[in-house]
């Protein structure tokens, strides 16, 4: 049987795609309040109903608290995007020839 070794790095993991998941979940719902309370046709106690509404949505769920997170190592500083690979395992992994269309430069 396969149990977790659960270290710092898979706590961050973890809680980074469950901010994700919770960005993806109330993205539409966030959206629509803010747009409603644009419009200039609304009474007051509607637009105070709509700040309420904003305000029960989670802080989690904001895009802002997402952080790009390296998939091996769990670095959230220095992360390439387009292989979420922080910059020490993007370099080993390439070396290694474990990315594909990656090599060294050489001139």
């Amino acid at each position: 049987m396969f149990f977790y070794i659960y270290n710092r790095q898979h706590q961050w993991k973890v809680l980074d795609n469950i901010r994700r998941r919770n960005y993806i979940k109330f993205e539409i719902k966030s959206q629509l309040i803010r747009s409603l309370k644009k419009t200039s046709d609304l009474q007051l106690t509607q637009k105070c109903l709509l700040i309420y509404k904003q305000s029960s949505i989670p802080r989690a769920s904001s895009i802002t608290r997402v952080v790009n997170r390296c998939v091996n190592t769990g670095r959230k500083y220095s992360t390439l995007r387009k292989f979420k690979l922080s910059r020490f395992s993007f370099r080993t992994n390439s070396y290694e020839g474990l990315l594909p269309g990656v090599r060294r430069n050489s001139w």
